[in-house]
């Protein structure tokens, strides 16, 4: 119910959000997935790393493409630090989405939350967040932020922190973040663009070609296919998923 019917292609998806979002290119990873699965696709964004969503709402490189451009959806990221605050969640997050969707409507799009990574150290650096001081902890909080930010403001979300924490389980040695442990990696940002791939065409990545241009061992991105189709398309409901109605 309230779901927009299915728009003509190429659809027109702008990502909004910092590092976590541009760190190799996870953007223009999806565009080639949606290349590869036979779909004709514009895709753009707005990054700044330690950027929050209230902030974008003042930069003019993020306003500019809200105001000037139409976009069927919009991918929104919230950096880390506001996220996990359940006072700032509450006190800058939602207000700000709240505004991304009066322009997302006005203009015929939806909005996609990106449901993002864990640290896989924890945050014990930051003082607030000394409780969250593994990966399992992160991701949960992480988690539970998006899923709240979802119920509440009734918004689809892209579960790429769940992908990412069952196929981390699943391969432990597979080296899905960078050394630093908080951005992704390349494998990692294959997996972020598949999960994409898979909540914005309903479609599953288990029916994509395995390539090699992405230089990732092949049995890898067939894990990550696999995980993908999974977690996407046995939890629709609980993600407000497909986008669109039939």
């Amino acid at each position: 119910a309230g779901k927009p019917a299915y728009p003509a292609e190429p659809y027109r998806v702008l990502f909004i959000g910092d590092s976590t979002t541009s760190r190799n290119d996870i953007p223009g990873k999806f565009a080639r997935l949606a290349e590869l699965g036979g779909h004709e696709v514009i895709v753009a964004s707005s990054t700044r790393d330690y950027t929050s969503l209230a902030t974008h709402s003042r930069l003019p490189q993020t306003t500019g493409k809200l105001e000037n451009e139409a976009w069927d959806i919009i991918i929104l990221q919230e950096n880390e630090a506001v996220l996990l605050n359940p006072e700032s969640r509450q006190a800058y997050s939602i207000p700000s989405i709240e505004k991304y969707i009066d322009i997302v409507d006005e203009k015929g799009g939806i909005i996609l939350l990106y449901s993002s990574i864990g640290f896989r150290e924890g945050l014990t650096d930051y003082e607030e967040f000394k409780h969250l001081d593994s990966y399992e902890s992160t991701q949960d909080a992480v988690d539970l932020a998006y899923l709240e930010i979802g119920n509440e403001l009734l918004l689809p979300i892209a579960p790429v922190g769940e992908v990412w924490r069952q196929v981390y389980a699943a391969k432990p040695a597979f080296d899905l973040w960078q050394l630093d442990g908080v951005h992704v990696s390349p494998e990692g940002a294959y997996l972020a663009a598949s999960v994409f791939y898979a909540a914005i065409y309903n479609q599953s990545p288990l029916d994509l070609p395995v390539s090699d241009e992405f230089g990732i061992d092949p049995a890898a991105i067939e894990l990550i296919h696999r995980i993908v189709a999974e977690v996407v398309f046995e939890n629709q409901d609980q993600y407000r998923l497909p986008l669109f109605r039939p």
